[in-house]
């Protein structure tokens, strides 16, 4: 991984609510980090060229974020992501997600493509506060399409609920599609990858 940085710190410590102390630090970085340079070789996690020791992965997680939670898998799904949204032919300004499975993946997209991001709570998140900004969309506003990314797709409640949040938030904006990452899967297997 090829990265560019200056870096400014300050260092603290912190009293947790259990009385244990801990070291924090606060990092500005300015960083140009490319992703393509980082590299999978036989399946095998990806290792950026900086890393001091190899670590051994322990998923634990839900099976629906098999698909982008394991560093290995995102690194073989969004190249293959980015591929197809090219090879569609959508134009779009914004790629839009909500929840841990898009935000997995849709910034990485976005970033890819130089797109800007649009992202959705999920009502509970807006209702109970669950989280920093009761906001049920931030990002891009002035985005006029949009691209909706998703870890699959079942009965389109999720796509249902996005393009409802945006339309109140933005309402010239226009989904032109859906990019399911658990569909890349069926690309990785007749490529022998799967």
């Amino acid at each position: 991984m090829t990265a560019t940085k200056r870096t400014k710190a300050a260092k603290a410590t912190m009293t947790m609510s259990d009385g244990q102390v801990v070291d924090v630090v606060r990092v500005c970085v300015v960083t140009d980090v490319r992703l393509n340079d980082m590299r999978v070789r036989d399946n095998a996690p990806v290792t950026p060229a900086c890393a001091p020791e190899q670590h051994r992965p322990n998923y634990c997680h839900a099976d629906y974020l098999k698909h982008v939670i394991r560093a290995d898998e995102i690194a073989r799904r969004i190249p293959l992501a980015v591929e197809r949204l090219h090879e569609l032919g959508w134009q779009f300004d914004a790629v839009a997600f909500r929840g841990l499975s898009g935000a997995l993946a849709a910034p990485i997209i976005a970033y890819l493509m130089h797109k800007t991001i649009i992202a959705v709570r999920k009502p509970y998140e807006v209702d109970n506060h669950a989280g920093h900004s009761n906001r049920p969309v931030d990002g891009d506003r002035g985005a006029r399409r949009y691209v909706v990314v998703d870890d699959f797709v079942a009965t389109g409640d999720t796509l249902r609920a996005i393009k409802r949040a945006i339309s109140d938030w933005a309402p010239r904006a226009e989904c032109v599609g859906i990019l399911e990452i658990a569909y890349i899967h069926h690309r990785l297997a007749a490529r022998g990858q799967r």
